[in-house]
């Protein structure tokens, strides 16, 4: 996708950069080098997969006692979350099941596989509102997260940018990423999206109107947003975090947390909600609820 001009943004302080990096584990590498007079290489077999680790995707903990199926065999990981067989498992259909987490139904392209944690029941379900939508498909699938956007906050409303740095500080920290960093550019350009908050009387959820993830344009092209929020939501120290938060796409939080309406003063999302923002990175667009990639329904 060729450059474009930058396009200047009026009134604008600081921003917050939310910089998401695809989670669908390909990687590309250059053409092989050539020598003169010989005809390119072919590339690299990857290498068979005989063994699979299987953790959390919350903290990579080994997952002991996962039923799994693959390759037409049942299996159970043993203490180190891990199986293994004779035959490359590499592409094959793989079935995971375990207490505490969701079944993971994908393909092995790698050696370690990551589970969302799910308690209980609540939890999933719970999961499936805050990450889940049918916003694209008929069925409930990921809800899409931005490659990139900047928010941007008035100028007139003191100390404001600073509690946002504070607020980038605890978003990375939640995500193992440098998914957010303050920038001071007034300027948006191709591949990114711009919120521009404003004050104004906001009749949503904790004061803020961000808008629904189908009115925020396609990820790949430029889109210009307001974003209305109450003077007393902005006075409110847990704002700048809840708005990052809730910029990723995410919905509403039916148990306590910081994305439950029913519960504005919380200050600091909680481990459900922390897990779920830390798990949409990890995660193909279009996955299936519960948790399966196995079929992407947004290409059908």
């Amino acid at each position: 996708m060729g450059s474009q001009p930058w396009r200047p943004l009026p009134c604008v302080l600081a921003a917050v950069a939310v910089a998401v990096a695809a989670a669908c584990g390909s990687s590309q590498t250059g053409p092989t080098p050539v020598v003169s007079g010989q005809a390119p290489l072919p590339p690299a077999e990857s290498p068979a997969i005989t063994r699979v680790t299987v953790v959390s995707g919350w903290d990579d903990a080994p997952v002991a006692g996962a039923r799994v199926q693959v390759n037409g065999k049942a299996m159970v990981t043993d203490g180190g979350g891990t199986i293994s067989d004779t035959a490359d498992m590499r592409g094959a259909a793989i079935d995971i099941e375990a207490a505490g987490f969701l079944v993971r139904r994908t393909r092995v392209d790698r050696p370690m596989l990551r589970l969302w944690p799910a308690a209980d029941e609540r939890s999933a379900q719970a999961i499936r509102q805050l990450a889940y939508s049918r916003e694209f498909t008929e069925q409930d699938t990921l809800r899409q997260i931005a490659a990139r956007a900047f928010i941007s906050v008035p100028p007139d409303l003191p100390g404001l940018a600073d509690r946002f740095r504070e607020a980038v500080a605890d978003a990375n920290e939640i995500m193992v990423a440098e998914t957010y960093s303050m920038d001071e550019r007034d300027y948006y350009f191709e591949g990114q999206t711009w919120a521009i908050v404003q004050v104004a009387d906001a009749d949503c959820p904790f004061g803020i109107c961000l808008p629904a993830p189908h009115l925020r344009g396609d990820p790949d092209l430029r889109a210009r947003l307001e974003v209305p929020v109450t003077k007393a939501a902005l006075a409110q120290p847990q704002t700048p975090l809840r708005l990052l938060v809730m910029a990723q796409f995410v919905g509403t939080n039916p148990l306590p947390g910081m994305l439950n309406p029913r519960t504005p003063e919380i200050t600091y999302p909680s481990l459900l909600e922390r897990q779920a923002l830390r798990l949409l990175l990890q995660r193909r667009p279009c996955t299936i609820w519960p948790d399966d990639d196995r079929t992407n329904p947004c290409d059908l």
